[in-house]
């Protein structure tokens, strides 16, 4: 059976999706690791380094978890519009 494809404006609307998401979370912590690097003293370096690699971290977990959400997203759409097509391929036949 053919899979059929989703509509562009279906995809587009995905890819928005996580960019928004990658670019609205991702500048934490480089900002973070970037006082670090400019920071005056050691114990700031270090407060900022270490800042910084924690939220890498959670942002790492959470992006991960939100791409696995939207392919499954997408992967539930695929289904449904090869479900679509099987009926109506069924009802033509009858």
């Amino acid at each position: 059976m053919k899979v059929m494809a989703l509509p562009m404006w279906r995809r587009r609307r995905f890819a928005l999706a996580a960019a928004k998401r990658f670019w609205s979370l991702g500048a934490v912590p480089v900002l973070l690791f970037w006082f670090s690097a400019t920071a005056t003293t050691t114990f700031e370096a270090w407060r900022y380094f270490f800042l910084g690699a924690v939220t890498t971290a959670h942002f790492g977990i959470y992006f991960f978890y939100e791409t696995m959400s939207l392919v499954r997203a997408h992967h539930w759409a695929l289904l449904e519009a090869r479900e679509k097509a099987a009926i109506r391929r069924y009802m033509k036949g009858r």
